[in-house]
């Protein structure tokens, strides 16, 4: 029997999938008070099936899904390309600063993102972008789009889809 063709839609929504952080987080002329969630994580994927039938193996996106969840989790998130913050490095320690507030912290830990802010919408921005990446080197051409939904608190997320152009 021959694939089915057309495009398939794999959804994954688990509560492992999820990372705990503090972030900074900077809107209109202020900044909230450094604060953290429990974030969850819910990818959909949409593509052409492989020759095994799967838009995406399982057994290799839940490890991938973990990963990208891990190298959040336990950290402070700053947003990097927020015009509104400066940041130094010296040594071992970084400075961020807003106006008159000043957190000096060990580098380690602190993750700055490339992103213009750390709301859940930029945060399902960077992951989408980097579940892109990683799926593509592992030769994942057949999708047609990715989507990344960012939880703060259970009925209140953020989604980014991204159209992706597959391999044919």
């Amino acid at each position: 029997m021959d694939r089915p063709s057309g495009i398939f839609r794999l959804r994954v929504d688990q509560p492992h999938m999820l990372f705990a952080c503090a972030r900074i987080l900077v809107y209109k002329d202020n900044c909230a008070r450094m604060h953290g969630h429990n974030f969850q994580v819910a990818v959909e994927l949409e593509g052409t099936v492989n020759q095994d039938c799967f838009v995406v193996d399982l057994s290799e996106l839940e490890p991938l899904l973990r990963s990208l969840c891990a190298g959040l989790n336990n950290y402070l998130l700053v947003p990097a390309q927020n015009p509104l913050l400066r940041i130094e490095q010296t040594g071992s320690d970084v400075t961020i600063q807003f106006k008159e507030r000043r957190y000096t912290l060990p580098r380690q830990d602190v993750v700055l993102l490339d992103l213009p802010n750390c709301s859940v919408e930029m945060l399902a921005y960077y992951l989408c972008n980097q579940l892109e990446r990683r799926l593509a080197a592992m030769g994942y051409t057949n999708l047609t789009s990715i989507a990344v939904q960012v939880a703060e608190t259970p009925g209140q997320s953020g989604l980014y889809r991204k159209a992706l152009n597959p391999a044919r």
